[in-house]
């Protein structure tokens, strides 16, 4: 019987005709697959039953009339650029991320939105515009106490940056940025230092 895992990191893609890195995290060890096809990503992860699946990409729609839901403007308001997610391409990964996370859901397999490029900048490991490399990968590697055979790009690293938040939010060091009812990004707490982290964001820090 295969083992499960803790945690997945989905760095998930706008079409399905282009494979999602995702990463299997248990017990120190990490794994990459690429995946295509909604299907194929519910089927190998619901056989695994992980505790948490984190996805980078928008899990709601903003309310009527607005282009950004209220998380996303408290990612803006940390100095970090975000798109909306009715915005082109995005609509189309909104879309994906929205059915994608209600089958995962409805096979009990819990799930969170989080935002890779977020983490990278709040955590000073990449400048503004930066993209992320070989010291991300360093720093996840410590975080993570990983060991990991296989090609890396940005893909891997955004896919091993969920998987690590994941890790976090099971631990209650996640903060919830947004309103509950229309759809939150986690972030690392560590992010959110006295200095940027706002009296709505302080109060809703997993404690």
């Amino acid at each position: 019987m295969r083992r499960a895992a803790s945690v997945v990191g989905i760095d998930l893609t706008a079409s399905t005709r282009k494979e999602s890195a995702v990463a299997l995290l248990h017990r120190g060890r990490a794994s990459i697959e690429w995946l295509g096809p909604d299907h194929e990503i519910v089927g190998r992860v619901t056989a695994i039953t992980p505790r948490t699946v984190a996805i980078d990409a928008p899990l709601s729609w903003p309310g009527q009339r607005n282009s950004l839901r209220e998380c996303d403007r408290e990612v803006r308001r940390l100095g970090v650029g975000i798109l909306p997610p009715t915005l082109g391409p995005m609509r189309l990964l909104t879309t994906r991320a929205i059915a994608l996370t209600e089958a995962l859901r409805s096979n009990a397999v819990p799930v969170i939105e989080t935002y890779p490029r977020a983490v990278h900048r709040l955590m000073g490991w990449v400048g503004r515009g930066g993209r992320p490399g070989a010291r991300e990968l360093g720093y996840l590697f410590k975080a993570l106490r990983l060991r990991l055979e296989c090609e890396v790009n940005e893909h891997v690293i955004d896919a091993l940056t969920c998987a690590w938040v994941a890790c976090l939010y099971l631990r209650n060091e996640t903060v919830e940025l947004g309103d509950p009812k229309e759809g939150t990004i986690s972030l690392p707490r560590a992010c959110l230092t006295p200095s940027t982290r706002s009296p709505r964001t302080s109060r809703r820090i997993r404690s």
